[in-house]
């Protein structure tokens, strides 16, 4: 199991916003998942879709913003078995 230190507006662990998805992935490795930004349409409404990563299992995702920098880490804690926050 890998633990991460929250920082509220920092980061986790090594992890920081602001970083570029390589320099993420070369601290985590290569992604389990990744996505491409994106759009969703439905009717008249579009939702756009940032970048993402996905470590262990997904417990861990990160989101990219137009520039290819962290902007959003999330965990999925909830019956975790690879990362404890």
């Amino acid at each position: 199991m890998v633990r991460f230190d929250l920082i509220p507006h920092v980061g986790a662990g090594e992890v920081r916003l602001g970083m570029t998805s390589n320099a993420i992935r070369a601290l985590l490795g290569t992604p389990e998942s990744s996505s491409d930004k994106s759009i969703l349409e439905f009717g008249d409404l579009t939702i756009p879709v940032p970048a993402k990563d996905g470590y262990y299992n997904n417990e861990l995702q990160i989101s990219y913003d137009e520039n290819n920098r962290a902007e959003f880490i999330e965990f999925s804690c909830r019956g975790a078995k690879y990362t404890k926050v």
